[in-house]
């Protein structure tokens, strides 16, 4: 059982804003955000912030949430990737996103063998418009503190930074500034 309390900087456990908020404020029936505290929910997760992130997507779901495969996330950062963008995963739990890129990751580095057909899967998508291109220099990427790799995708003239790790947000794309 989680309880719901505030931090007081306005906002719910887990960094949730009063935007993430308004899913539990219908849930709860409740008109502002300091009526969500001491409302309590059930779930199976072991820490606060992914109970609430799970019960997020539930609500956003309708209450009738089904996990996607390991498999189709990393399909949908291959998609996205391919149209020059960054996946959204807004509709999945971070826990399973997590899991999904923890399980091609050897340590520090991602897996070599996927990490090839991944690369393969994007230039695919694209009809070979676009490659993901490993960054033997990581200059101007945001340094990641943790299990990361750092590409440029390409496109043409177009060059965009990529960084991909096990994390619950585990794509950023950003467009490079010469």
């Amino acid at each position: 059982m989680w309880g719901l309390q505030a931090d007081g900087f306005g906002t719910i456990m887990g960094g949730c804003s009063y935007t993430k908020a308004q899913p539990l404020m219908q849930h709860f029936k409740v008109l502002s955000l300091p009526q969500l505290v001491g409302k309590s929910f059930e779930s199976e997760k072991e820490d606060a912030s992914s109970a609430l992130d799970l019960l997020l997507v539930q609500l956003r779901h309708g209450g009738k949430y089904v996990p996607p495969s390991y498999e189709s996330l990393r399909e949908r950062a291959a998609q996205a990737l391919a149209q020059m963008q960054a996946p959204s995963y807004e509709d999945v739990d971070g826990e399973t996103v997590f899991n999904a890129f923890y399980a091609v990751w050897d340590g520090w580095v991602p897996n070599a063998e996927w990490l090839k057909s991944f690369q393969q899967r994007i230039w695919d998508l694209s009809n070979g418009e676009v490659v993901l291109e490993e960054a033997t220099d990581t200059k101007g990427f945001v340094m990641i503190k943790g299990p990361a790799a750092y590409f440029f995708l390409k496109k043409g003239e177009e060059v965009c930074y990529v960084d991909i790790g096990p994390y619950s947000n585990p794509v950023s794309v950003w467009v490079r500034e010469e």
